[in-house]
């Protein structure tokens, strides 16, 4: 429902009940208030009219009716609602479940960066979800994708100037243009790129970064081409250099990403540039440890101020994103979201209050349900036609005098080069043995539209196990890791038959599938039982040999061309640094 919109009636009554010829329709008394706006803790009551504060007063004799509702909160704390600069509501939940679950816990507002939605489910299914999200009980606001694919080898662009312009005309949803994740294409000055950041930043004023590796004249020119935001410095350095070119920057500790530790100095106490955001975390943690009531609670385990940090992730989102009038605080004409919480140290609340109406008690949502689109037809629908092995036939590249570049992985998100010499007269296969396998990206439409193979070492999967999935961040399409080419193409062929998913075959036989019939990429499933589905298929891989930590996030984010070093696309390996197709292996 966004910030809704207030008719005259509610504004000329809401006017007479802080004049105090009107009652109020929800009181809340007893309790102490953070004012984020001066930083105090304050003994005063609430007034709650339809759905914003008529006033907070602490002497008002208050006028009541027989219809007024009273809520004590005595020796509790109420905060605002809090507020996700940065969220990504589709990490294989749909944005229904994850507000569900997130609101449940204390996150009233949060701004999705959905380039990765948007390019699953396509201009039509991406207008369909913003339409349903407007009727939410949750703040929800979203940006416009820029760059989809980030990069040409990817294939053509899903949302040219005309469809950026026509989702722009949804003022109520749209926020701010998603993370340019492709940014050296701005240094390139990429004219139908700068075409659509004028366009966003015109209609908006806002553009979020993803300036990962941006310094110095670079970053500069990134600002000055309109960015306002970035959440990925990593070092003091970068933190600082972001705040004095004017960025607001967002500081994470999430699944995917943790910087806490090494940039805990900069919210230690307030500061009104600074934003927390766990810039995604995984239904597991979600369903276990909540979500920003888990980021402010790990931000005051490292020392900081528990009134700085929630200013941080309440009034600081809101003015960021021109919402002040509405969001963020506890004030006369904001809307009623508030969080009653037992004290300041301890951030999940006992009550969430959305709209002036009670939406979750102790972790559980008791709100209205939030009603999913009519249909979940994605606009990019799976066209692939069967798979044969003998589309995986690979080819080893010539012009390598020190062995292949295989795309390495050195971390969750992060792949570096390891020169590979494959055995003798193997023409082409992978070596699962010295834990080299193949790897490849399927254009939806299937190999006509695209399809590149290269190696990839550092999972440690075993030769007779084979991984397909339909979740390729940022593109989505069908990628497939294993050592037998007839195995590659049954798991890719299951995974299509659903409309997308996730398949596991091993030793000739599917040992998983969990459909992801949204987009491609999301599964219907309600968060707890995505988090049980989810921990059963890490477990799979760790029987079947994988190594890392989280096996299929380093896997899904392989086609990610905006990380160093190696990752795969539909034309081959792709060298991020080079900014250019170094091979494919498939065969001719």
């Amino acid at each position: 429902m966004a910030v809704g919109k207030e008719t005259f009636r509610q504004y000329r009554k809401r006017l007479r009940v802080a004049l105090g010829k009107q009652a109020p329709d929800v009181l809340f008394t007893g309790g102490e208030i953070l004012n984020v706006f001066t930083g105090e803790i304050l003994r005063e009551d609430i007034a709650v009219s339809d759905d914003r504060i008529a006033y907070v007063s602490r002497e008002r004799r208050h006028k009541k009716a027989e219809n007024t509702r009273v809520v004590d909160v005595s020796g509790q704390v109420i905060v605002p609602g809090y507020f996700d600069p940065h969220a990504h509501t589709d990490l294989f939940y749909t944005p229904w479940e994850f507000a569900k679950a997130v609101a449940a816990t204390g996150t009233t507002a949060f701004f999705s960066d959905s380039h990765d939605m948007a390019n699953g489910l396509g201009m039509a299914g991406f207008m369909e979800v913003l339409k349903a999200v407007e009727n939410f009980p949750v703040r929800v606001f979203s940006g416009v994708p820029l760059a989809s694919p980030p990069y040409p080898v990817e294939g053509a662009d899903l949302y040219d100037g005309k469809k950026v312009k026509r989702l722009l005309r949804l003022r109520e949803i749209i926020r701010s243009g998603s993370e340019l994740t492709p940014w050296v294409k701005v240094i390139r000055e990429d004219e139908q790129l700068l075409r659509k950041l004028y366009d966003v930043r015109k209609a908006t004023g806002r553009l979020e970064g993803h300036t990962v590796g941006a310094r110095s004249d670079k970053l500069t020119a990134l600002v000055t081409a309109g960015l306002t935001s970035c959440h990925e410095s990593i070092t003091p350095e970068d933190v600082r250099e972001r705040l004095r070119r004017g960025l607001y920057v967002m500081i994470r500790q999430g699944s995917i990403r943790g910087e806490f530790d090494t940039l805990y100095p900069f919210f230690q106490t307030y500061h009104p540039r600074i934003m927390l955001t766990p810039d995604g975390l995984f239904a597991g943690e979600i369903a276990e440890k909540g979500y920003m009531d888990f980021v402010l609670r790990e931000a005051m385990t490292r020392g900081a101020d528990p009134a700085a940090v929630i200013r941080m992730v309440t009034l600081n989102p809101a003015v960021y994103f021109g919402l002040e009038a509405h969001l963020g605080g506890i004030a006369p004409g904001r809307l009623a979201d508030f969080n009653v919480l037992n004290d300041l140290r301890n951030p999940t609340p006992n009550q969430v209050w959305i709209g002036g109406r009670l939406a979750g008690r102790k972790g559980k949502w008791v709100g209205p349900d939030m009603t999913p689109p009519v249909t979940t037809a994605s606009g990019r629908p799976f066209t692939t036609p069967p798979l044969r092995a003998e589309d995986f036939r690979a080819r080893y590249p010539e012009g390598f005098s020190g062995g292949i570049p295989v795309i390495d992985v050195v971390d969750k998100t992060v792949t570096g080069v390891y020169e590979w010499m494959p055995p003798a007269g193997a023409e082409g296969a992978a070596d699962p043995a010295h834990d080299v396998l193949k790897i490849a990206l399927i254009h939806r439409e299937g190999p006509a539209g695209g399809m590149g193979i290269g190696y990839v070492r550092g999972f440690g999967l075993r030769g007779d196990t084979v991984i397909a999935t339909s979740v390729a961040h940022e593109t989505h399409n069908l990628m497939v890791m294993g050592a037998d080419d007839g195995e590659m193409a049954q798991a890719a062929s299951a995974v299509v038959k659903t409309g997308g998913g996730i398949v596991i075959r091993s030793a000739g036989k599917t040992g998983y599938h969990l459909p992801l019939p949204v987009g491609g990429m999301m599964s219907p499933l309600p968060m707890g039982d995505l988090a049980r589905e989810l921990i059963a298929l890490g477990r799979l891989l760790n029987e079947k040999g994988a190594t890392l930590p989280d096996p299929l996030w380093t896997f899904v984010f392989l086609s990610f061309t905006s990380i160093l070093h190696l990752r795969i696309t539909i034309s081959g390996v792709y060298d991020v640094k080079k900014g250019e197709i170094i091979y494919n292996a498939k065969a001719l």
